[in-house]
């Protein structure tokens, strides 16, 4: 019950925010969308890369080897079902082409990933929680958004995969944001109604208490593809660079993201 209620009261300060906020700034027709923002950003799984990469014409719908690959990648029980017959595979691959060819402009280029922040001491004068060095955030340009692996494929989906290195050239497991403007977080702005609410919910467990962590959310648009880049931390060696706008985010208490800490909506640059 005592967490039900804080889930409740964290709810209704932010969600009364975004209210006022899109009472202030959007005509009445937009806030409704403003007031649910997150609903029209997609989790960074590969298969939502894929889409964003046929969106973007990196993927051609001629080629089986791509369909092949995407098909294996969103739709694994289904290339199953097919493996060894040659007709089957040939009537996926042609419905596949179609649809592509009619719903890519319609896929997303909208993402959103979550990144933990290490939180330190609450500042009553700047009425912000501290973060730690570690996990702050200094004149940010550049950011990787999501840390796929092949390894996510695995047993008898992996095996399916087009045995076609250049796939992984022209559809990078992983992403890299250029922002289009440095970011900077270096404290957790929160009143301390909020920060009596934090210290309930962390007192729920002792390694909440210790820890004393908190997690970012990006929501990003990416605009442009601009190139591939080496990145030795990444699968594959390889990910794809996008000219990238931060559109907003929010700062959680914890991964589930039940409890709300703080948003932040910028200006498109």
């Amino acid at each position: 019950m005592k967490h039900l209620i804080i889930v409740i009261i964290f709810g209704f300060l932010i969600l009364s925010s975004e209210l006022v906020l899109a009472q202030e700034s959007e005509t009445p027709n937009e806030a409704v969308e403003t007031a649910h923002p997150r609903t029209h950003y997609k989790l960074t799984t590969y298969p939502n890369l894929l889409k964003l990469y046929w969106r973007d014409s990196k993927l051609n719908t001629q080629e089986a080897d791509d369909l092949d690959y995407y098909i294996v990648n969103s739709a694994c029980d289904i290339a199953k079902e097919i493996e060894g017959n040659d007709f089957k595979r040939e009537e996926l691959r042609d419905a596949m082409a179609r649809h592509l060819r009619s719903a890519r402009r319609n896929y997303s280029n909208r993402f959103y990933f979550i990144q933990p922040l290490q939180l330190g001491e609450y500042n009553f004068d700047k009425k912000a929680f501290e973060i730690l060095p570690e996990s702050q955030y200094m004149d940010v340009r550049r950011i990787r958004i999501s840390n796929n692996s092949k390894e996510d494929l695995t047993g008898d989906c992996r095996k399916l995969l087009p045995d076609n290195v250049e796939l992984y050239e022209r559809a990078p497991l992983n992403v890299v944001a250029n922002l289009n403007q440095p970011f900077n977080f270096l404290e957790v702005p929160a009143s301390e109604e909020i920060l009596r609410l934090y210290l309930d919910y962390i007192k729920t467990e002792p390694q909440l208490e210790a820890e004393r962590m908190g997690y970012i959310v990006f929501y990003v648009s990416l605009s442009t593809y601009l190139e591939n880049a080496r990145d030795a931390s990444a699968a594959t060696g390889i990910v794809a660079e996008y000219k990238t706008n931060l559109d907003f985010i929010e700062v959680y208490a914890d991964p589930e993201r039940k409890y709300p800490l703080f948003f932040k909506f910028f200006e498109e640059k």
